[in-house]
């Protein structure tokens, strides 16, 4: 019986060791991260103040903590520290003296109340953006003769329930602020409370089935360079066998790696892995979407980095929000081929290219044949539907001719017409050598 005490009670102080282990790493990452946000600072004063409390309870019965209290009294120093350093950015009204006695006043004007007024800023908001207390904010309404409720109607929850009950028929799914938007352009002017409180009477499973699908917002954030890396792949060139494999890094968003391939193989996203990896040093996480593709660098992080740590961390590209947004800085400003051919750099007719005949061919659908490709390979077989096949392009131009090609056109080379130029440089390059 003393024996499974004992069991018990080392189990409860190594589970109490982790949690504040994990509490502490928590706020290192913080202070190595380029976040100073007050809040942040303040909630992690908190927790630390709350580890500190409960390892000294704790120090009673085991001693060995006295290094943990230590750590945490130091870190709590530091948290302090950078606190006070922190300049506040925030908008500050400015004081006037206007020739009465007392302190000087807020120069707060009624076109600024009255432009706040008219956005629907409540009395606390208005106080919170102009950094000076709500009382001050009432006073000024009070002086200028406004107010914060008058712009409201006076509907009784009857009428209200009849105006929004066609609106909620129509979509079932409609949060409360579009249904104040669509209030407000019939002239109706109502509290966001009543908008919710008229929602749950009239249809309240909507509004818990709603409640299911809410996101909770999280704030990105990184410990450092070289923390986490973002890898992905762009598949905009897939028709034309082309795949595009990147790499950024998630504090500084720098480009550790842009590949472009002919197939999509996890090997090709290694290789361009690598010589990233032996040029800014081995990130401590990357990131990634559950694409096969990425199953060496998978491989390779783990085999690095080790495992049950998150070395690797697949989820969904939403979540891969840094490559996902440097792929929109990649092709904004690309030329597709269609408008390409807009511009005259394409021909429609007489064309031996794969790119033209692979765009322009017949769209005249088989509606018994839909969906069937009688030329196409044979499917493999993927449990997770996460494979994409690039078929492979066979040069038109041999050894010889693809040497020469490079040395007459650099594609880095920029022309200020979208590259254009070196696209059709390249097009008579081959048709020349092709006859």
């Amino acid at each position: 019986m003393a024996d499974r005490e004992r069991r018990t009670d080392r189990h409860s102080f190594l589970n109490f060791l982790n949690v504040c282990d994990g509490i502490v790493q928590d706020v290192v990452r913080l202070l190595k991260s380029d976040c100073r946000n007050t809040d942040y600072l303040d909630s992690a004063l908190l927790r630390l103040q709350t580890v500190a409390t409960n390892v000294l309870r704790i120090s009673q019965r085991w001693a060995a903590v006295e290094e943990l209290l230590d750590m945490v009294i130091e870190l709590i120093g530091t948290v302090k520290e950078l606190k006070g350093s922190e300049k506040d950015l925030a908008y500050k009204m400015v004081k006037i003296n206007d020739g009465n006695r007392g302190r000087p006043v807020y120069d707060i004007t009624k076109d600024q109340l009255e432009y706040l007024v008219d956005l629907s800023f409540t009395g606390t908001e208005m106080a919170k953006l102009l950094q000076v207390s709500h009382s001050t904010i009432k006073r000024r309404l009070r002086f200028y003769g406004l107010s914060t409720t008058e712009q409201y109607n006076s509907i009784c929850d009857d009428d209200l329930d009849q105006l929004l009950q066609p609106i909620i028929e129509e979509n079932p799914h409609i949060g409360y602020r579009s249904i104040q938007a669509r209030l407000k352009v019939c002239g109706h002017f109502c509290q966001e409370t009543r908008v919710r409180e008229a929602l749950v009477r009239l249809d309240p499973a909507a509004v818990a089935m709603r409640w299911c699908d809410i996101v909770q917002r999280r704030n990105f954030r990184v410990a450092g360079p070289n923390s986490l890396c973002h890898v992905d792949g762009n598949h905009k060139l897939i028709r034309w066998r082309f795949v595009v494999h990147g790499g950024i890094g998630g504090i500084s968003r720098l480009i550790v790696f842009l590949s472009i391939s002919t197939n999509n193989k996890s090997a090709i996203v290694l290789q361009s892995f690598l010589p990233a990896f032996q040029k800014y040093g081995l990130p401590s996480r990357v990131r990634t979407d559950h694409g096969t593709e990425n199953v060496d660098v998978a491989t390779f992080m783990t085999l690095q980095k080790g495992s049950y740590r998150g070395s690797i961390l697949q989820g969904k590209s939403v979540h891969n929000q840094r490559i996902e947004r440097f792929w929109l800085d990649i092709t904004e400003r690309g030329k597709t081929q269609k408008q390409l051919f807009l511009r005259g750099a394409l021909q429609l007719c007489n064309s031996n290219n794969v790119a033209v005949t692979e765009m322009f061919e017949t769209d005249i659908v088989q509606e018994e044949d839909f969906g069937i490709d009688w030329d196409g390979p044979i499917p493999v077989e993927d449990a997770d539907g996460t494979a994409v096949n690039v078929h492979t392009t066979n040069c038109p131009i041999p050894p010889e001719n693809s040497n020469e090609l490079k040395r007459q056109i650099d594609p880095l080379l920029d022309r200020h017409d979208f590259g254009i130029s070196n696209y059709l440089d390249t097009l008579q390059f081959i048709n020349q050598h092709d006859q």
